[in-house]
């Protein structure tokens, strides 16, 4: 989906090119309200974009907060089963 976004974009782009020579170079000035009514659908993808991009870095972060935590968890079991060894074997003696 990223690299759909990203072409999309560059379309989007590319289609307001013969606008602009249009409106710049001739003085066309229909043209000119075309490329503004592009430039708005360019504002919103970026910000479709940009939404994506937070949500895939927050759901990131939390995964990896998700993994620490599970592998500190299995830490602590392990650390808790040697100590329940430890002391068993110290009470036996």
């Amino acid at each position: 989906m990223p690299l759909g976004d990203y072409k999309e974009l560059l379309d989007l782009v590319e289609c307001l090119k013969k606008d602009f020579e249009k409106f710049y170079l001739k003085g066309i000035k229909v043209s000119g309200t075309r490329i503004r009514a592009g430039l708005q659908d360019i504002k919103k993808k970026i910000q479709d974009i940009r939404i994506d991009i937070q949500k895939t870095k927050k759901n990131d972060c939390k995964m990896r907060y998700s993994a620490a935590n599970t592998e500190a968890a299995i830490a602590r079991g392990r650390a808790l089963g040697a100590r329940k060894k430890k002391n068993a074997a110290t009470q036996k003696s």
